[in-house]
């Protein structure tokens, strides 16, 4: 093993290992592993080699063995390294970032944050709309919703955290290490991917206590629970490839944040939308607002989030694709161009439930046919947070893809 890992006085990327004991000579292989910028681990090797000079090309009274050190032509090395490379040894027994088990702990989370900003949204603005529309009160199951939605979209977010927390470990210090939460978890809270982590947990549970007050307390329960699902739409950037983007500054990371808002404002809200309509006993229900009437305030305010989605994803795809060649030549392209193949029927269907199903709602009928419409969007959608959870783990071009 080697001494303790410094970081170099005069540089921010070189580390400082000094090797407790003289090396003999013969070939040498470096194992490394690291976190980085984007959360993920970075591993690699590379091989050296130790020879001994002559007797007599040694100085007086030195030897082979008292320099350790090999000279930069004694050194021979094939450095390599990536983002999911799983070099052999104890380092091997990692917890691949791209493994079925942590794209689903990704997708849940991704899940969860989407149903509180989802539940926010229709909570804030489609409800209100709606009363506004019609001058109508919206009824107490309706209004209710949002708010137990949000209760368990909070609890899915809380538990994902603690899931994401697992992985990690197992992706860093190997699956041995997974549950010692006490051992090294220092090094993760200091990475940004640990600060996203502390955020979740903070802002999932002033979300969850939010939801729960909103029945007793509307506006400050509301208040913190817009402010947990602002908070939580800023952790994905905190653990994705916003944050390995270079020569953007901050732009990355604004422009994920407000990726995931605008998918929770659409696709989050959506799922609020189909729960009222499932629930709903009748349209002319005179103790609450109309599907038809739900359905027309949802419309605009989805149309606007998923143009929001829209623009940021092409802004995203602009920084972390070096050309429009690797969209096809690079895995990271191939990902992206899955996740778009799935993401236009999404819209396709969204434009018809506002185009078609919407109006058939103001005639009293389409009722059955917009649970069916919304419900196959949702479950499109659903399968696009499944790529994106794949899309995250996979290397840029940029960064030797």
């Amino acid at each position: 093993p080697l001494a303790e890992i410094t970081a170099h006085p005069d540089s921010s990327t070189v580390l400082i290992a000094a090797v407790p004991r003289s090396l003999e000579e013969g070939d040498y292989t470096v194992r490394w592993r690291i976190v980085g910028d984007d959360g993920h681990p970075v591993a690699g090797e590379y091989g050296f080699q130790i020879i001994t000079p002559p007797q007599e090309d040694l100085p007086p009274g030195g030897s082979g063995a008292s320099e350790p050190t090999p000279s930069e032509g004694d050194l021979r090395s094939s450095d390599s390294s990536s983002d999911l490379a799983q070099p052999e040894g104890d380092v091997g027994k990692n917890l691949p970032v791209g493994s079925l088990t942590y794209i689903l702990v990704r997708w849940v989370n991704f899940a969860g944050i989407l149903g509180v900003l989802g539940a926010v949204a229709f909570g804030l603005l489609v409800l209100p709309l709606a009363g506004l529309k019609v001058g109508r009160r919206v009824g107490s199951l309706t209004k209710s919703i949002p708010g137990k939605v949000g209760v368990i979209s909070s609890a899915i977010v809380l538990l994902a955290a603690g899931a994401r927390l697992i992985s990690q470990r197992a992706a860093v210090f190997g699956t041995g290490a997974a549950m010692n939460l006490g051992q090294d978890s220092g090094a993760l809270i200091s990475t940004p991917w640990g600060a996203g982590w502390v955020i979740q947990i903070l802002a999932g549970a002033a979300a969850l206590v939010g939801f729960r007050m909103v029945g007793s307390r509307p506006r400050t329960g509301w208040g913190l629970a817009l402010l947990g699902a602002l908070s939580l739409s800023l952790t994905p950037a905190l653990s994705g490839h916003a944050m390995s983007a270079e020569g953007t500054g901050l732009l990355p990371v604004l422009a994920d944040t407000l990726h995931v808002i605008g998918a929770g404002g659409w696709i989050g809200s959506l799922f609020v939308l189909l729960l009222s309509a499932a629930l709903s006993t009748s349209d002319e229900d005179s103790e609450d607002i109309r599907l038809f009437d739900l359905v027309g305030a949802f419309s605009p305010i989805a149309l606007f989030f998923a143009a929001v989605l829209l623009v940021t994803g092409l802004f995203g795809a602009w920084i972390h694709l070096e050309g429009f060649s690797t969209l096809w030549t690079t895995d990271y392209g191939r990902v992206f161009l899955v996740k778009m193949a799935f993401l236009a029927p999404v819209f396709a269907i969204g434009a018809y439930n506002a185009l078609r199903v919407r109006p058939a709602l103001g005639a009293g009928e389409g009722g059955t046919r917009f649970r069916w419409s919304a419900g196959i969007e949702l479950g499109v959608a659903s399968l696009v947070l499944l790529v994106t959870s794949i899309l995250v783990a996979t290397p840029e071009p940029l960064h030797g893809n």
